[in-house]
């Protein structure tokens, strides 16, 4: 009768094990031992859902490019902590995270990296005070899907200055008001991020940017102002 399973902790590990006992065993010499070892630890990792199974990593170091594991899925920083976040050089092997920004600061994606939004537009970042749940779809991309029931997501205001509709700026001034914008924020202190020309301005922290007023919905970059073409584009879900 074989002794009882060894345990292996993770699935990189459980895979090492059966590529070195079973799939390079030519001599077809794979005792009952090797098989309970590689079937119990599957079944095992197999019911180890992360949602339910792996507790959260909370990140509370003060600056750290932080770079994902293979066995996590919800991570949380906190502490103010600040840096990038890398999930597409090691992903997870459930293709699937929660990402939780508790801090006032934006977390860019290294390298380049973006997931779409519930809009279908590209995100570098994930904003300050901010959760998403992103997933990779079968064509490589990251989708974020919290928020996909619909009715209370809002789709992004998106002007070009001097374009001439109610949601585009114009050149010269440096005020400019919609009624989309009034609410705005307002379950974060009205801490918001606006994206014109591609370019992320904040309203918080030390590199604000812009005053935002959610009550009359204007929005004030003094002393610089909106200049010809430039676009502007602002979640209005934040």
């Amino acid at each position: 009768m074989p002794n009882p399973p060894i345990i292996i902790n993770n699935i990189n590990d459980l895979i090492e094990y059966i590529n070195d006992n079973i799939f390079q065993n030519n001599s077809q010499l794979i005792t009952g031992q090797v098989g309970l070892n590689a079937w119990y630890n599957l079944a095992t990792l197999l019911k180890q859902n992360p949602e339910n199974f792996q507790k959260a990593s909370v990140i509370t170091d003060a600056n750290i490019n932080y770079v994902t594991e293979s066995d996590e899925c919800i991570i949380i920083f906190t502490n103010n902590s600040q840096g990038e976040i890398d999930y597409v050089t090691n992903p997870n092997i459930w293709n699937k995270y929660y990402i939780v920004n508790q801090t006032d600061n934006i977390r860019n994606i290294s390298g380049g990296q973006y997931y779409l939004d519930i809009n279908g537009n590209q995100q570098t970042s994930i904003a300050a005070r901010t959760t998403i749940v992103i997933a990779k779809g079968d064509d490589d991309f990251w989708y974020q899907i919290n928020g996909a029931g619909g009715g209370s997501v809002k789709p992004p205001l998106i002007g070009t200055v001097d374009g001439g509709s109610a949601d585009d700026p114009v050149s010269g001034t440096s005020v400019f008001q919609s009624n989309k914008l009034i609410g705005l924020a307002q379950s974060n202190s009205q801490k918001c991020q606006i994206f014109v020309d591609a370019g992320c301005l904040v309203n918080y922290g030390n590199n604000i940017s812009f005053i935002l007023d959610n009550v009359t919905g204007e929005i004030d970059i003094s002393p610089n102002t909106w200049q010809v073409g430039s676009s502007l584009y602002i979640d209005l879900n934040q």
